[in-house]
């Protein structure tokens, strides 16, 4: 792209190169031409004496380089990628990676790091081994092992970021979780200490409620006031994408209250903050915010007893709150009975100081409803003399928490909360913080804490299911951790809801045993069946939204755990009314156990349930928990396959240059060494072009005519020579496989001549520029000349920029730079493309243009690219315009800018994409070549720009090695055959494309969550295939087409106006 200009004119294009024959090199086993000198390449102090093998860093690189690997590309289908909408990340990688070794001997952790190394792209992050850290391992009963990795970077936890790996017969097939890409942070030593932390957190907390130093009976119960004090990673912004290093922090104000803090280790900043209390519900009676996660010990006013041969466990009949007559489990020791359950396989006696410190019991302990007006409270054993029990919360409570116990040992062979025979306490008669009566149950991350109620609720203690909601608490802490806010919190509190309900599993209520009706009409807290509960809004008692699309998205509640949590309990009803409960709660704590991390969101839980309804029950129940959370709204993005990566050309690195005042080619090392200089008769008049292998490079001199430089590295020689004479060039780019030319030719500006260089005859195709339209077989012809043009990966697709002109009616033209795709070459035909053109970027508005497209080097979808805004609209690129170089990934839409410049760029990227070269002017007004250090996404700066090669311009960076670029295996259908048109459409598309055989045919329409809408079964012959789709009953809005035959599928994006 070298001016904006208007041409007033129209052009007159003539046919007079018809019988154009440019002339292919004549290339030997030698690599020696007739026609042309053999040349030593300068300076000689870099090479060896002739003959001999070339000395320092090009020793390996160059010695016995193979020929030029001219086989077609094969397109390995990679595993199937699901991945979060907002960030692009990878969610869910499902199936094997290919090429790994066998290590079924070797430790997980080895198969680990290869499987994440091989994914590291995708990924983003730059060295897994060092960033996942295993933290925990496990073996289900289907011998399959889930390891649970925690990210950190330079050593600092990366919070909330956590993964899981699940291998199976010593290979790993899937990857699920939430995490970031690696954080680009210039320090990880933070500038505010620990103490000031700690203080700023506490301030801030004294304007919300009270703060008290904990007494030392509270700290053995509830542990040190600041529980956790950690220096950790933490993402903020809308999309939380930017790190920052902070302090985090959990505080316990008094021992009924806890605060999660993050303060800002730079400069002191309370970034975020939130209460721990994991209640029963949101919006009852006082704000109360006890602590979530209290220590393990317990503070209990000693009882004075004697033991005796006849301590041990015993029973009792006792009436709870229900009036119902209960067996109770309790515990003698002396004269006196506890109410200590010791009866579970869990106990233990020979580590139990009875009865002190029991270990495996469940206990049920006393607030008697008193607190001290500092906040602080005693808790007391239950106890008498003849095991009579008048206490009915203690008798509710403790009978409870004995058939939650049991629910979980029988049904999972869960051994306690903790999975690992952790005793399970209850705290009954507990008050609010000023000294009432509690409407409320919570749990502390210890234990269960219930109050007697009031004019919303009555005693807590009352209800199996609400002692069940509260111990899964406790379960889920010891599982998948859900964060206590947003969409996490809701999956902590649904998956409370959904045990509690199976616990209590009569009806699909939670709450109904102790709602007062003129609180709750509906006679229940909230209903699994029907979450709006008798209510049309969150103004009406119970209301909870049942689908996604009617979520609260509000800061109060935590971000709506219990309000969100309506959406994911209605999905469980409809799986288990579909599959039944046995079956229903087995796939849901196989979720929870092996499938759920940190942070994971509703899709998360969608996808986790699936994969663990498959595993338990096969097929169909898996199609019976997709169809559930799509009832619900929760929809998963069509899966992607990832387009393959080549392997990183082997040879050593180059970079090739134009003298800036195009008299000459240079060569340099990337040490910026001088390799070769050459003076070029007559200058070079565009940026040359390089083969893959940086054997052959073209390039179009001052008078257009077609030369090229041949280098053999193995010899350090070169040769030049001329492709044509004819002073028709314009433009010219080589495959990188050498074998094929697009180029531009003088008077023909609106079309790219693509020329096959192994044919002496009818070796030329001439593709006419156009840009699509909305209307099948409508096109515009705006489009007055192309500039740049570069050849992808795959030797099928010319990417190229070009110049458009639009008429106005009395206003003259509007004028712009855009780029597009041309299908110039058919692999496996081996002949030239169809010559369809696909648009990079639509929408560009007045005074934006955008030219001089390079792909990356190894990923086809990564793009780098020149951005210039003619500010003035004079059509004219001149100082007063804005000059940038842009990079994007075009299956994300991401686009991140390298630089902005103040010249055209012509960027171009390094061998293993980690660098961005490109045009640039220095402070003293020299033109240069400019270099950029790119992240591991390929498209985002990691630091500032440098000077590479002053007095030089058009650089590209190149290697000297071979690979694959293609292969001869011929698949299904040809991938860049497929035609989708029109593409956008009104009412109806056609889809077209060329099949080897006959095949079996699945077509399918789906929107952007994955949801299949339409669907095609077609028996289709070897040949040409053709389907219409009618879809004028869709609205406008985006789509997926999905091609499916046996194992082989193709997904393409479809737009409805």
């Amino acid at each position: 792209m070298r001016i904006i200009f208007t041409i007033c004119s129209c052009m007159l294009f003539v046919q007079l190169y018809a019988q154009f024959k440019p002339v292919p090199p004549q290339r030997s086993t030698q690599g020696n031409k007739t026609t042309t000198a053999h040349h030593a390449i300068k300076p000689l102090s870099r090479f060896s004496a002739a003959g001999q093998t070339p000395s320092v860093q090009a020793t390996a690189d160059y010695a016995n380089l193979p020929k030029l690997n001219l086989a077609q590309r094969k397109a390995i289908p990679g595993p199937v990628i699901i991945r979060d909408e907002k960030s692009a990340l990878p969610i869910y990688i499902e199936g094997e990676a290919s090429g790994l070794p066998e290590l079924r001997d070797a430790p997980n952790s080895k198969r680990a790091n290869l499987y994440l190394e091989h994914f590291k792209r995708e990924l983003r992050i730059d060295a897994p081994a060092q960033e996942f850290l295993l933290v925990a391992q496990h073996t289900d009963d289907q011998q399959q092992t889930h390891l649970r990795f925690r990210q950190q970077y330079q050593g600092i936890e990366v919070y909330g970021a956590e993964i899981l790996l699940h291998e199976k017969n010593g290979k790993i097939d899937l990857f699920n979780g939430r995490y970031f890409p690696t954080p680009q942070l210039k320090s990880v030593q933070a500038k505010l200490n620990e103490p000031a932390a700690i203080q700023l957190a506490l301030q801030d907390l004294g304007q919300k409620e009270k703060v008290k130093a904990l007494d030392p009976l509270e700290i053995e119960m509830v542990g040190p006031q600041i529980a956790k004090k950690q220096l950790v990673i933490y993402h903020t912004g809308e999309e939380k994408n930017i790190p920052k290093l902070c302090w985090y922090l959990e505080i316990a104000p008094t021992v009924l209250s806890r605060w999660a803090y993050f303060i800002d280790a730079e400069n002191g900043a309370v970034l975020k903050k939130y209460s721990l209390l994991c209640k029963l519900h949101h919006n009852i009676g006082k704000s109360t915010s006890a602590p979530a996660h209290f220590h393990s010990h317990i503070s209990i006013e000693e009882e004075k007893v004697t033991p005796s041969l006849l301590d041990g466990k015993t029973t009792a009949n006792a009436t709870d709150l229900n009036g119902v007559t209960q067996k109770i489990n309790t515990y003698q020791v002396g004269a006196t009975y506890f109410l200590i359950d010791a009866s579970k396989d869990m106990f233990d006696l020979a580590t139990s100081q009875m009865p002190r410190s029991p270990q495996g019991a469940i206990i049920t302990l006393d607030v008697r409803n008193k607190i001290n007006a500092d906040g602080s409270f005693q808790s007391f054993f239950f106890t008498n003399n003849n095991n009579s029990w008048g206490d009915p919360a203690a008798v509710s409570a403790h009978f409870n928490a004995g058939m939650v116990y049991d629910y979980f040992r029988s049904k999972f062979t869960r051994k306690s909360i903790n999975g690992d025979g952790g005793s399970i306490r209850s705290y009954v008669n507990v008050p609010d913080e000023d000294g009432t009566s509690l409407e409320n149950a919570f749990w502390n991350g210890d234990a269960m804490f219930y109050g007697n109620g009031g004019k919303e609720l009555r005693s807590l203690a009352r209800a199996l299911d609400v002692a069940g909601h509260e111990i899964t608490h406790g379960i889920i802490q010891n599982t998948a951790n859900l964060e206590y806010e947003d969409e996490p919190g809701a999956l902590n509190e649904s998956f409370a809801d959904v045990f509690g309900a199976m616990i209590d599993r009569d009806d699909w209520k939670m709450g109904e045993d102790v709602v007062v009706l003129s609180a709750f009409p509906s006679g229940a807290l909230r209903d699994l069946s029907n979450p709006n509960n008798g209510g049309r809004s969150l103004n009406d008692p119970g209301w909870q939204p049942a689908h996604y699309s009617e979520r609260y998205t509000g800061t109060q509640d935590n971000g709506g755990v219990h309000i969100n949590s309506g959406i994911t309990n209605r999905a469980f009803f409809l799986f288990a009314t579909q599959v039944g409960k046995d079956m229903a709660e087995q796939v849901y704590y196989t979720a929870l156990s092996n499938y759920l991390t940190r942070s994971s969101r509703f899709v998360d839980a969608r996808l986790a349930v699936v994969r663990a309804a498959r595993e338990k029950g096969g097929e169909s129940v898996a199609k019976a928990a997709e169809s559930a959370f799509e009832t619900v709204g929760i929809r998963v993005s069509a899966p992607t396959a990832p387009p393959p990566n080549l392997g990183i050309n082997p040879g050593t690195q180059f970079v090739l240059g134009v003298k800036s005042d195009k008299s000459g080619i240079g060569i340099f090392d990337v040490n910026k060494n001088t390799i070769l200089e050459l003076n070029i008769s007559n200058g070079v008049l565009k940026k040359p072009s390089i083969s893959d292998d940086g054997s052959f490079v073209i390039y179009i001199n001052g008078r257009k005519q077609l030369k090229y430089l041949e280098l053999d590295w193995a010899q350090a020689s070169f040769d030049t020579g001329t492709l044509s004479n004819n002073r028709i060039w314009e433009n010219v780019a080589l495959s990188k496989d050498g074998l094929r030319l697009a180029a531009l030719i003088t008077d023909r500006g609106d079309e790219i001549a693509v020329v096959d260089l192994t044919r002496e005859t009818n070796n030329t195709k001439y593709f006419q520029l156009y840009n699509p339209t909305y209307t099948q077989g409508v096109s515009t012809g705006d489009v007055v000349g192309a500039d740049a043009l570069e050849w992808d990966l795959t030797g099928e697709t010319v990417v190229y920029d070009a110049y458009n002109e639009v008429p106005l009616s009395g206003f003259g033209a509007y004028n712009y730079w855009d780029m597009g795709l041309l299908n110039a070459w058919n692999n496996k035909t081996r002949t030239f493309g169809d010559g369809d053109i696909e648009k990079i970027f639509n929408g560009l508005e007045e005074g934006e243009n955008i030219g001089d497209p390079s792909f990356s080097r190894n990923t086809p979808y990564i793009l780098t690219f020149d951005y210039i805004v003619d500010n003035n609209g004079d059509g004219q690129l001149d100082d007063s315009d804005d000059y940038s170089v842009l990079s994007s990934n075009l299956e994300t839409g991401d686009i991140a800018t390298v630089f902005e410049n103040t010249t055209i760029g012509y960027p171009s990227y390094s061998t293993k994409d980690d660098f961005i070269i490109f045009n640039a002017e220095s402070n003293q007004g020299n033109e240069v070549i400019a270099i950029t250090p790119i992240k591991s996404d390929k498209i985002t700066p990691n630091g500032d720009p440098s000077i590479f090669k002053t007095g030089y311009i058009w650089g590209t960076w190149f290697a000297t090695g071979q690979r694959v670029l293609t292969s001869n295996k011929v698949a299904a259908w040809n991938e860049g055959q497929i035609k989708v048109s029109p593409n956008p459409f009104g009412t109806q598309t056609l889809v077209s494309f060329d099949l080897e055989e006959s095949q079996d045919l699945k077509i399918e329409v789906m929107d952007v969550y994955g949801r299949s809408l339409k669907q095609y079964q077609v028996q289709a012959g070897a040949g040409k295939f053709q389907q219409n789709l009618d879809l004028q009953d869709l609205s406008a809005g985006n789509y997926f087409l999905r091609i499916s035959a046996g194992k082989k599928s193709t997904t393409r994006k479809l737009l409805k106006y």
